[in-house]
């Protein structure tokens, strides 16, 4: 997979950073034994986090799919991707240590000199070191911001997290995986043919309806226009051009008549 990003892409340089600094505190809980797989490498975890949270991310459903369809998500995870359920719990069971490295990682995405002017942009905010200010206070700045930055990051993942949740509990559940044929170049094929077949009658079920729509408006006009008064409203949809023709009578309900 070492060929599938850029020598220079964001995730290389989050996999190394996250090699050198100290995420023992990760690994205490981790299950490495016992019945079932085991669990996920917390820095491949911590990894995604940051990769994700730095591409403006925050969603675990969102990460989990893209871990199936981005390349760079699939690198993180070495093509293992996790559910969004261990993604959520993963950042809920370690928020404040994932807000401590993720901060680590961006000063050191600054300080690398990852972007021109040595500035990066994370979800819109950018950081840099002001030429104008001394070097101790433009570090201090920097600091604070990428401090700022994780925090804010960690908080709207656990906001987002919460809302889908909640929609999801709202409907009775998440959405119903697609059927086991669709999996099959074959069982596709069946499944788009016998879609288009039903979307072909319910198309011809709707120009039924709307010729017999557009024969009753006509109908409703012809009475309109030869002087008949015409009780009720008239069909939905009639040409209004045509029903409020200047000098036209309106009978008691006010239509025309």
């Amino acid at each position: 997979m070492a060929d599938w990003l850029a020598d220079d892409h964001l995730v290389w340089f989050i996999l190394d950073s996250i090699e050198q600094l100290d995420t023992s505190a990760f690994h205490q809980h981790r299950r490495t034994g016992g019945v079932g797989r085991a669990g996920y490498d917390p820095d491949m975890l911590l990894a995604l986090l940051i990769y994700a949270y730095a591409s403006g991310q925050r969603s675990s459903r969102r990460i989990e799919r893209l871990c199936a369809d981005h390349v760079a998500y699939r690198v993180l995870c070495a093509q293992d991707p996790p559910d969004h359920t261990t993604i959520a719990r993963f950042r809920a069971d370690h928020d404040d240590a994932v807000i401590d490295v993720f901060a680590q990682v961006l000063r050191m995405c600054s300080q690398a000199g990852m972007v021109r002017v040595e500035s990066i942009a994370i979800d819109g905010t950018k950081i840099a070191a002001n030429a104008s200010m001394s070097a101790n206070r433009s570090q201090k700045w920097v600091r604070e911001q990428a401090r700022r930055i994780a925090e804010t990051a960690v908080g709207e993942a656990a906001a987002a997290d919460a809302a889908e949740d909640a929609a999801e509990a709202a409907v009775g559940g998440p959405p119903a995986t697609p059927a086991p044929e669709l999996t099959t170049r074959a069982g596709r094929a069946a499944a788009i043919k016998k879609a288009m077949a039903e979307i072909a009658e319910q198309d011809a079920r709707h120009e039924e309806a709307d010729a017999a729509d557009a024969e009753r408006q006509e109908k409703y006009l012809q009475r309109v226009e030869a002087g008949e008064v015409v009780a009720g409203p008239p069909p939905a949809g009639v040409d209004e051009v045509r029903l409020w023709r200047p000098g036209w009578p309106v009978n008691s309900s006010g239509w025309p008549r």
